[in-house]
């Protein structure tokens, strides 16, 4: 499959090299998990640094380069 999962906008594409920040992808799961009611609340038995580490490369699998903002607070 090729091409962009959502629709686009007429005369918008995908940038060359996308980018994206694996925090995003991490609190983007932990939310759905939290709407799906699989899970709402992270404790200790959450390792973030670790799942950011897998987002970043799952970014990198699908073509995405994995980038950090400069301010930390910007990435949560």
């Amino acid at each position: 499959m090729s091409g962009p999962v959502h629709g686009q906008q007429p005369g918008q594409r995908e940038p060359d090299r996308p980018q994206c920040d694996p925090w995003s992808v991490v609190t983007r799961t932990m939310h759905d998990l939290s709407r799906d009611g699989i899970k709402s609340r992270y404790g200790a038995e959450a390792h973030l640094g670790e799942a950011v580490r897998h987002a970043a490369r799952l970014l990198e699998a699908l073509g995405v380069a994995a980038v950090v903002p400069d301010d930390p607070d910007e990435s949560r």
